[in-house]
């Protein structure tokens, strides 16, 4: 039985996730994000306080990551922050 974070999580949430901001998954950008999820008390995300971001590019970039204070409309809830890194995989031709 999978977890209720996992259910209620799944690729389609993270894609709508993902999605939301125009600055995801640039190509002068590093593979890694910063996610925060919240979900209510029946582990359903709440996609207004969730949020995917990615770090600024360059080796001296600096990177605040924090978050405006927002408002969390529903009791209950749980938030969920972690670091991603995306593997990327490729093959050589030569």
């Amino acid at each position: 039985m999978p977890s209720p974070i996992a259910a209620g999580f799944d690729e389609n949430a993270y894609s709508t996730l993902f999605n939301n901001n125009a600055n995801n998954n640039l190509k002068d950008k590093p593979k890694a994000y910063l996610n925060f999820v919240t979900f209510d008390d029946q582990f359903n995300m709440v996609n207004k306080n969730s949020e995917l971001r990615q770090p600024k590019p360059g080796p001296n970039a600096l990177n605040q990551l924090y978050v405006e204070p927002m408002v969390i409309e529903k009791q209950g809830v749980y938030t969920y922050i972690y670091l991603m890194k995306v593997k990327l995989l490729f093959t050589l031709t030569i």
